[in-house]
């Protein structure tokens, strides 16, 4: 008998833990090491928990994560809020709801010291950057404590700090979001006026109105356009008063001149949203003016970063835009269109889109290694929604990713992987992202391997450089981890080959050795997580 078939450091199955070293089960079954909780902390920043897993709900994985953000908060409080800060400042996560969450979780009495609230409250406008944020922010943070002096310090600073400039185009853009107004949150953290006009801006936020004489041309705007009576007329409003696009009344919205008024003070983050509201209005149109500018701003690196637009917002126009009708998300299993709802696409915003896919990551430098990317296309990647995006999953979604990679590295393999790893040559460096993933969602679904790809370097003697797999990390195979066939892929071709795990999930497990210096695990769609990729590549 060979003993060593059942207990052995050099191949273990992944339904145990390899002899040596600490491990725990995965949501499949199988093993693998357990992310350090800082880790965890900014896998739940960048992917949340919106939408769940297919092992895992969303209200579990939603605890599972919070508890281990608590227990993070209770050794080392200071540190998580200024990730925190760090990581949504930065743009690199999606949406700033979990962030938001997490920084209210360092506000709680019964989790956080006093050091650790103050902290919390003194980077609430920072992290709460907009009216949207700080009422998010305080619906979560009433589930965790009152409001006691550093509460309504934190509050009143978000408001005292602002200019009236910038106050004044809150409350006239933000009136409302998520069941509260501004007259709800000064109500409550009642802040003493530091000036006359923020005396004024309070009262509007209390009536509606400011009494008597007064110079906010936002508010004037938005008094004015509430009793025009054509479109013709709130476009001229909005283009004098330069107002936002959520003051403007809901009728007029469907008009080409209102749109044509809104455009030159449209940020960029809302004109990719409102694609289709422009086309449908046929004011996008092809060869059009308006079409011109608003391939140019989308596709604009100065204006995607600083605007902190995130890759997902690209990915939402471009399963959104380019087919020119509305999609129906019936299922988890793809999407139907609706040939009811439809619009003109233009060819140069549809390219601009996917440029600016591109530039919405940071500036990625080739390393010129060989490069295999692998992506899971098993089951459990093709179950739930991806960053809660209806219509896409996390499957899709690593297809467009990998993309980054494959547009900038000269010398790369992309292959798919179930229980067995195979070439896939429908992904090539250069396509639209929209065609990627259509090519993946149509894939049959399977049992997961996450060592297969390197298995299949082995068998292939492939003098791979870098190995980098796109997964959710629930590997359950009767199979050798993929740390164990790191070591024989390298003993085989004689190269130090990396492999680097890339996270679509957030659970708490990865298949990535921390022990093993050639190993690596990242966070699917963080924006610097390409460039991670290349840096961690040429190193």
């Amino acid at each position: 008998m060979d003993y060593s078939k059942h207990f052995s450091t050099k191949e273990t199955l992944q339904t145990q833990a390899i002899p040596g070293k600490t491990m725990i089960k995965n949501n499949a079954g199988g093993y693998g090491f357990e992310i350090d909780k800082m880790k965890q902390l900014d896998r739940f920043l960048i992917l949340g928990t919106e939408g769940g897993t297919y092992y895992v709900r969303e209200n579990t994985l939603t605890v599972e994560n919070a508890k281990s953000i608590v227990a993070l908060i209770k050794t080392n409080g200071i540190d998580v809020v200024k990730r925190i800060v760090k990581i949504s400042t930065e743009g690199r996560a999606p949406k700033n709801g979990p962030a938001l969450f997490a920084l209210a979780l360092c506000t709680a009495p019964q989790f956080a010291n006093t050091e650790t609230r103050r902290l919390a409250f003194e980077v609430l406008p920072t992290v709460a950057r907009i009216s949207t944020h700080l009422f998010e922010f305080i619906g979560y943070m009433q589930n965790f404590r009152g409001w006691g002096k550093l509460a309504q310090k934190g509050v009143q600073n978000w408001y005292q700090n602002k200019t009236t400039t910038v106050l004044e185009y809150q409350m006239v853009k933000y009136r409302q979001r998520m069941g509260w107004t501004h007259n709800d949150v000064l109500r409550l953290a009642k802040p003493v006026p530091i000036t006359p006009l923020h005396d004024q801006l309070y009262g509007f936020a209390k009536n509606g109105l400011i009494v008597g004489d007064h110079d906010f041309k936002l508010i004037e705007g938005y008094e004015t356009i509430q009793c025009v009576q054509t479109a013709k007329e709130a476009a001229n409003v909005i283009a004098k008063f330069k107002l936002p696009m959520e003051a403007v009344p809901t009728q007029f919205k469907k008009e080409p001149v209102v749109w044509d008024a809104l455009l030159p003070q449209l940020p960029i983050t809302a004109t990719i949203r409102n694609l289709r509201n422009m086309a449908k209005c046929d004011f996008l149109v092809p060869f059009s003016e308006a079409s011109k500018v608003v391939a140019e701003r989308i596709s604009n690196q100065e204006f995607i970063h600083k605007g902190r637009v995130h890759p997902v917002q690209f990915l939402n126009a471009l399963l959104n835009y380019p087919e020119g009708h509305s999609r129906q998300v019936d299922s988890m299993w793809g999407s139907d269109v609706s040939s009811t709802d439809k619009w003109q696409t233009c060819p140069n915003v549809i390219q601009a889109l996917n440029d600016g896919f591109q530039s919405s990551f940071k500036t990625v430098k080739p390393s010129g290694k060989n490069m295999l990317l692998a992506l899971d296309v098993s089951g459990s990647m093709g179950w739930d929604w991806c960053l809660g995006m209806q219509g896409v999953t996390p499957r899709e979604a690593s297809a467009a990713l990998c993309l980054i990679t494959a547009n900038v590295e000269p010398n790369y393999l992309i292959g798919i992987f179930r229980d067995k790893f195979e070439i896939f040559d429908k992904i090539r460096a250069g396509m639209h992202i929209t065609d990627a993933i259509k090519v993946v969602s149509e894939l049959d679904f399977g049992s997961t391997d996450v060592a297969s790809p390197v298995i299949w370097a082995i068998d292939n003697k492939l003098p791979v450089d870098v190995i980098s797999c796109y997964t959710d990390n629930e590997t359950y195979w009767n199979t050798m981890h993929p740390s164990q066939a790191l070591m024989k892929l390298q003993n085989k071709i004689g190269k130090d080959t990396k492999f680097i795990s890339v996270s679509m999930c957030a659970n708490n497990t990865t298949v990535a050795d921390p022990d093993n210096k050639n190993m690596l695990d990242v966070i699917g769609f963080d924006t610097a997580t390409p460039k991670v990729i290349s840096e961690f590549s040429d190193m």
